[in-house]
C-alpha cells in the first residue's frame, strides 16, 4: 500500500499570516482528515457518542449521545445521518443519558428539573417536536416502557450533594403528560426498566429490588438480598424473573436468578460469568449478557453458551431488529450490528482499532510503530507508514497515558487486565514473550497503574494499586530480559488512585491539591510543595526523565476555574514554562525539550519553552464529542524525532500531526 506519508505535500500550521490551508486529504477509508493531520489510525466508521438507541421498522437505527443529538443510522449503511440537534434543556444533571424509545419514535433527555421527550425527526432539517414534559426534580437514570408510550425515572444525587437522601421513580404518561410518583424509595437506584410485555417495572435499589405493577402503579414486591449488593439487573418478559449480577471483588461476575414472587434464587438456572448488563432474548428462556468482551447468547437452563457476538458492548443492551434478522448493541462510542444467526458482524470496520476512548499512547524509537490502548481494555499496534492495524490484544485501561517501548523497539511492555500482572510483547508480531509475576507472599493489588523501562532497557517497573481502601500501593521491578523480580517497594496512599513514574523509576508523581512528586525512597517528600499545584492528572515525565509536563488549574476570585500548561525542570524542580489554556486538556513536551503542545477544547496549540509564545496550531475535529465530561483529546505524545506529535481521542481515533518548523538555535 501506498505511504500515506507520501501523498503529504504541506501541512496545516496555523502561523499568522500564513498560507491557506490544502485540500483536504483522506484517511484509508476514504474519510476527511481534519486540516494539518497526516493520518489517522483507527476509522470514524460507526462512531458516535451514544447513551441509547431504537430501531424503527425498516431496519433504521435512532441513536442519541450526551448532548441529545440523534442520529438515523440506516441498515444498508455502516455511516450515520447528520446529527438531529435537539433543543437545549437547561442545566442537566450528572449522569443524564439521553434515551430512545425502542421502536425509534421518541427521544427523551432530562435538566435538573424536568425530563423532556421529542418525537424523533425525519431528517436533520426538520423542527423536533416536543409531545411530553414532566417536572420531576434530578432526574438520574430512566427507560422507556417497551410499546414506547411511558417512560419510568428514578431520580438521582447531585454533584456535591452533602447529605444523603431519599429518592423516588415516577411513572410517565406520554399521552396525558402525567408522572404518577410509586411507592419506595433508596438512597440509590442503579436501574430502572420494564418486563418485556411492559406490564412491571423493577428498579434496582441497593442491594434489592422494587417492583411495581404498571396498570396500578402499586408495589407488588421487594426485598433485599442479603449481603450482596448489584450492578445491573433485567426482568424477563413476563416479570416473574429477574437476573441480576451480584457485585463480588472484581475476580468472578457472575449472574443470579431471582424468582419475583418469593424473592428467592433460583439455583436452577446458571449465568454466564462475565459481563455488565444483561436482558432477556425475545423467547423469554435465554439472555443475553455483554461487556468488553463481546455478547454471549446464554441458556441459563442448560448452562451453556450458545453464540457470541464479538465486539466491545459495554453500555447500552443490545435489541433486536423487528425482523429479528439483526442484533444492535453499542460500547457508548460505536455502533455494533451482527447477523443475529451467525454472529457474523454487519460492517468489516465496526470493529476497527478501538471501541472506546483512547486512554494511552506509545511511539517506538525509529517512529516506525504507534502504539495506543483504550478504554475498551484493548492494546492496538498501528503501522505508523499505512496507518494499518499491526495487530492487538488485551491491556488493563487503567495504566497511565503512557506506553513504553524498549530502546531498541523492538518489545513494548504493558499491564494486563489480570490484577498487577506486565507482559513483554514482541512489538512486530504482538506474541506474549515473558510475563513479569508478583511477590505471592505481598498483598493482591488492584492493577497497573504506570509501567516504565529504564533508558538501558535491563529493567521494567510498574506502579501498583491498592487492593482495598485502607490498603497500600507497590513498585515492583523485574529483569526485563530473565523477569527476575528485582524488589518490591511499598507506595503511600497517594498512589492509590494514580500516579506515573520516573523512567528510572525513582521518583512517583500524582495528582492532586497540590500535586506531587516523591522519591521513592522518601515518599513523606513532596519536591513540588514550593509550585503550589493543583492538578487534575498526574504530572508526566518526559522519556529522559529531564521534564515534567502538567496542566495545572486555580480559583479565580469570581470562582471560575483558570488552567495553565506547566513544564518543570526535574534538576531544579521549578517551573521553566506556562502557557495559559483554555481549559483542562494534555500537554507533551518535545524531546529536545524546545516545544510544549498543548491540546485543550478544540485546539492543538505549540510554544516555544524558552519565551512562551505560540509558534503555531491545529484545529481539533471536536464535533458531537465536545459535550464528553472527559474532554476530546485524552493522550498527546511527541514521534522521537519531534517533528509529529500523535494525538488520542474520546472519538476512538488517534490523529497524527505536523510539528511547526522552528528556526535553528
Amino acid at each position: 500500500m501506498r505511504s500515506l506519508l507520501a501523498v503529504v505535500v504541506s501541512c496545516s500550521v496555523a502561523l499568522p499570516g500564513g498560507a491557506a490551508d490544502p485540500p483536504q486529504k483522506t484517511d484509508r477509508y476514504g474519510d476527511p482528515l481534519p486540516h494539518g493531520a497526516l493520518m489517522r489510525f483507527g476509522t470514524l466508521r460507526t462512531r458516535a457518542p451514544i447513551t441509547g438507541f431504537g430501531i424503527q421498522k425498516d431496519g433504521t437505527v435512532v441513536t442519541v449521545g450526551p448532548g441529545a443529538d440523534a442520529r438515523r443510522w440506516t441498515a444498508a449503511e455502516d455511516k450515520s445521518s447528520d446529527p438531529i440537534h435537539f433543543p437545549s434543556v437547561g442545566p442537566s444533571t450528572l449522569f443524564n443519558h439521553p434515551q430512545v424509545s425502542p421502536d425509534g419514535k421518541y427521544v427523551a433527555a432530562c435538566s435538573k428539573t424536568k425530563v423532556f421527550v421529542w418525537e424523533t425527526p425525519a431528517d436533520a432539517k426538520a423542527k423536533p417536536k416536543e409531545v411530553a414534559a414532566f417536572a420531576i426534580a434530578l432526574p438520574g437514570v430512566y427507560s422507556f416502557s417497551p410499546d414506547g408510550t411511558q417512560l419510568v425515572v428514578a431520580t438521582g444525587f447531585e454533584l456535591f450533594e452533602s447529605v444523603q437522601r431519599e429518592h423516588s421513580v415516577y411513572l410517565c404518561d406520554i399521552k396525558t403528560e402525567k408522572a404518577s410518583e410509586l411507592e419506595g424509595t433508596s438512597t440509590n437506584f442503579g436501574a430502572v426498566g420494564f418486563s418485556g410485555d411492559g406490564k412491571r417495572i423493577v428498579a434496582l435499589a441497593g442491594g434489592g429490588f422494587i417492583l411495581w405493577d404498571v396498570a396500578t402503579a402499586k408495589k407488588v414486591a421487594e426485598f433485599k438480598i442479603e449481603k450482596e449488593w448489584f450492578d445491573a439487573c433485567a426482568l424477563n418478559h413476563q416479570g416473574d424473573l429477574i437476573v441480576a449480577q451480584p457485585r463480588h471483588d472484581n475476580t468472578k461476575f457472575e449472574w443470579h436468578f431471582f424468582d419475583v414472587k418469593t424473592g428467592k434464587k433460583r439455583d436452577d438456572l446458571t449465568g454466564p460469568d462475565g459481563g455488565e448488563w444483561a436482558t432477556f432474548a425475545p423467547d423469554d428462556k435465554t439472555i443475553l449478557v455483554g461487556d468488553h468482551s463481546g455478547i454471549q447468547w446464554w441458556d441459563p437452563v442448560a448452562g451453556k453458551l450458545l453464540r457470541r457476538f464479538e465486539g466491545v458492548a459495554s453500555r447500552v443492551p443490545v435489541q433486536f431488529s423487528p425482523d429479528g434478522k439483526t442484533l444492535v448493541a453499542s460500547s457508548g462510542h460505536v455502533l455494533l450490528r451482527w447477523e443475529a444467526a451467525t454472529g457474523k458482524p454487519l460492517f468489516p470496520v465496526q470493529d476497527t482499532g478501538h471501541s472506546e476512548s483512547i486512554s494511552g499512547l506509545g511511539v517506538s524509537p525509529d517512529g516506525k510503530r504507534i502504539a495506543t490502548r483504550g478504554w475498551d481494555g484493548r492494546l492496538c499496534v498501528w503501522d505508523a507508514t499505512t496507518a494499518a492495524e499491526l495487530w492487538r490484544a488485551p491491556a488493563d485501561h487503567w495504566t497511565s497515558p503512557r506506553i513504553d517501548f524498549s530502546p531498541d523497539g523492538k518489545f513494548l511492555y504493558v499491564g494486563v487486565p489480570k490484577r498487577g500482572e506486565v507482559l513483554k510483547r514482541d512489538a512486530v508480531t504482538g506474541k506474549e514473550l515473558l510475563k513479569y509475576a508478583l511477590d505471592p507472599k505481598q498483598p493482591m493489588q488492584s492493577g497497573v497503574l504506570s509501567v516504565r523501562v529504564s533508558t538501558d532497557g535491563k529493567t521494567v517497573s510498574a506502579l501498583l494499586g491498592a487492593a482495598g481502601p485502607l490498603g497500600a500501593g507497590a513498585i515492583v521491578a523485574w529483569d526485563t530480559n530473565t523477569g527476575e523480580r528485582l524488589g518490591t517497594i511499598r507506595v503511600n496512599s497517594l498512589a492509590r488512585m494514580g500516579g506515573e513514574l520516573s523512567p528510572a523509576a525513582d521518583f512517583l508523581s500524582s495528582s492532586g491539591d497540590p500535586a506531587r512528586v516523591e522519591p521513592v525512597a522518601e515518599q513523606s517528600v513532596n519536591l513540588l510543595k514550593g509550585a503550589n499545584l493543583r492538578s487534575g492528572g498526574a504530572p508526566d515525565f518526559s522519556d529522559d526523565g529531564k521534564w515534567l509536563t502538567l496542566i495545572a488549574h486555580a480559583n479565580t476570585p469570581g470562582g471560575e476555574f483558570r488552567y495553565r500548561a506547566v513544564v518543570i525542570s526535574t534538576k531544579t524542580w521549578k517551573e521553566v514554562c506556562s502557557v495559559p489554556t483554555a481549559s483542562s486538556g494534555r500537554a507533551a513536551l518535545s524531546p529536545d525539550g524546545r516545544t510544549l503542545a498543548v491540546a485543550a477544547e478544540d485546539e492543538l496549540e505549540f510554544f516555544d519553552t524558552a519565551t512562551a509564545k505560540r509558534v503555531g496550531a491545529h484545529r481539533l475535529p471536536v464535533g458531537a464529542w465536545k459535550k464528553s465530561l472527559s474532554g476530546y483529546t485524552q493522550v498527546l505524545r511527541f514521534t522521537p524525532d519531534g517533528t509529529k506529535v500523535v494525538t488520542g481521542h474520546v472519538d476512538t481515533t488517534a490523529l497524527v500531526w505536523a510539528v511547526p518548523s522552528r528556526p535553528a538555535k
